[in-house]
């Protein structure tokens, strides 16, 4: 199985650019979250691919669903 890896950069922000885009507020050390985690991933995504919290459970059928939609 091939590993890579990717960083999460606080300043890696969809929209941000030079020319007045999003801005990253005064204070903020942390990432932004999941989906800047995907976002930061994309170049390395290659097929279709799921996200999984662990604080977050939406029950057996959920997952199974998540399992059968991938495998297609």
């Amino acid at each position: 199985m091939e590993v890579a890896y990717t960083f999460q950069e606080l300043h890696n922000v969809p929209g941000e650019d030079l020319t007045g885009g999003v801005k990253v507020p005064a204070g903020r050390t942390k990432p932004w979250g999941t989906g800047q985690a995907v976002l930061a991933a994309k170049a390395l995504i290659h097929e279709p691919v799921a996200v999984i919290n662990a604080d977050d459970y939406y029950g057996k059928e959920a997952f199974r669903q998540l399992h059968d939609w991938l495998v297609l």
